[in-house]
């Protein structure tokens, strides 16, 4: 990495283009994973409506969306590959039993709405009324401080 930042392309550039290369990457893996579904569905006989299957894998894209980010974010300020995994890993954890339990608890009912996996709601997708453009502005924001952070960060040999 330490070399990419001495060719003539703006940090920022480069920081989209891989903000790009890992949006199209999340993509084409969904795309592969809900054609499984859809062929998995119609050969066992599971009876879920290929449009429904088409919304979960949507909705499991843009949960993913802030996580990616984050990552982004994280290695772009700190240049540490292990630290840029392991938060936003430890974040989705955390972030996804805060939904689940939330469910159960009164006292963590409203907390819920930190937790990206409640507004990616796979019930609303189904029912045609997702919820995700605070996320989709979560994630931008993400990767704009990304770019302001790796303007500003210092490469280290």
């Amino acid at each position: 990495m330490d070399l990419l930042p001495a060719n003539p392309i703006s940090r920022t550039r480069l920081l989209l283009d891989k903000a790009a290369a890992v949006l199209v990457s999340v993509a084409v893996v969904a795309v592969g994973f809900g054609a499984v579904l859809v062929v998995g569905s119609g050969l066992a006989g599971l009876g879920v409506p290929w449009p429904d299957m088409v919304a979960a894998v949507a909705a499991s894209v843009v949960v993913a969306l802030p996580f990616g980010a984050l990552a982004l974010l994280i290695g772009a300020a700190t240049g540490r590959p292990g630290l840029a995994v392991a938060v936003p890993v430890g974040l989705a954890l955390l972030s996804y039993l805060l939904d689940a339990v939330s469910a159960l608890s009164e006292a963590l009912r409203p907390w819920r709405v930190l937790s990206p996996f409640h507004h990616a709601a796979v019930a609303d997708a189904l029912n045609g009324h997702p919820n995700w453009l605070g996320i989709a502005g979560l994630a931008a924001a993400l990767v704009t401080g990304a770019a302001l952070a790796f303007e500003r960060r210092d490469i280290r040999v």
